[in-house]
């Protein structure tokens, strides 16, 4: 009697089943990042967070640690940026927050604490 050779590999059906569940967390996760990078909140909060950092890093990279702001315009939107610096010890806590257009409460806010060698401004 001839005996077949056993061939490795995956068969059809265990391919089409890996298929179907990677399709099915796929699918969800496409659609959080499609909303939130076509979502004005999305976009909003986004750039706000580009220009916090952005601004964070200047900060610390110059040693500018005093409170400033500008406005900037981005993709059509206005936004506010303001650095405030208060000391806490040996410390500097250094709060950045992205304002969208006129409005009082911020779209983000994040801060930072530096210990400071020296003098406090």
């Amino acid at each position: 009697m001839k005996q077949i050779a056993r061939e490795e590999g995956y068969t059809l059906i265990e391919v089409m089943t890996a298929l179907v569940l990677l399709f099915i967390v796929l699918l969800p996760s496409s659609y959080v990042i499609s909303y939130l990078l076509t979502n004005d909140n999305g976009r909003n909060q986004i750039a706000a967070a580009n220009l916090a950092e952005e601004m964070m890093e200047k900060t610390l990279h110059t040693a500018h640690f005093t409170a400033a702001g500008r406005s900037t315009q981005v993709n059509g939107q206005q936004y506010h940026v303001h650095r405030s610096v208060t000391e806490a010890g040996q410390m500097l806590r250094i709060d950045v927050r992205v304002y969208h257009n006129d409005e009082k409460i911020p779209i983000l806010e994040i801060y930072r604490y530096v210990v400071v060698r020296g003098a406090v401004p």
